[in-house]
């Protein structure tokens, strides 16, 4: 496979988790703030910007993270052959690295320790579940366009 179309997998993959992270991240704060669940005194309707862009940056970033393990943790798969749990550990790792990096380039205060290990285990989590899903939802994708997937056509390279 081409290099052009390596990177427009990666590319393609993290502005679509960047896109559902930010929306998801959004959407939360936005029904926070409709019911009162979020005090308007600590977050106003001027944060839903500076959330949306920071969702849509994590989002990217882990979306990234994904596409380059499996990439190279992958190689030679095809979409059948593909582990569900292995792809899950790509994605639990890809997920979990995001508040770590954070951590490491942030300017002003760090996290306690505790709050740092609880977000790496909470986002490795929830990239274990959302890629294995993914995969489930793309394997079923040949079915209904009564297309099957080919071994000859790589996933992966």
């Amino acid at each position: 496979m081409d290099e052009p179309h390596r990177y427009r997998g990666l590319v393609r993959t993290s502005l679509t988790a960047g896109l559902v992270l930010s929306a998801l991240a959004t959407g939360a704060l936005a029904i926070g703030l409709a019911t009162g669940l979020v005090p308007e005194s600590i977050f106003g309707a001027r944060e839903l910007v500076a959330v949306a862009i920071r969702g849509f940056s994590a989002g990217a970033l882990a979306g990234g993270l994904f596409s380059w393990f499996v990439r190279r943790g992958e190689r030679g798969q095809s979409l059948s052959t593909l582990s569900a749990s292995r792809v899950a550990l790509w994605g639990g790792l890809a997920a979990g690295s995001v508040p770590l990096l954070a951590a490491l380039t942030a300017t002003g205060p760090v996290l306690p320790i505790g709050v740092l290990a609880a977000g790496t285990v909470l986002f490795g989590i929830g990239g274990s579940v959302v890629s294995a899903g993914m995969l489930r939802v793309a394997r079923r994708a040949p079915e209904r366009l009564h297309e099957p997937d080919a071994n000859t056509d790589r996933l992966l390279p």
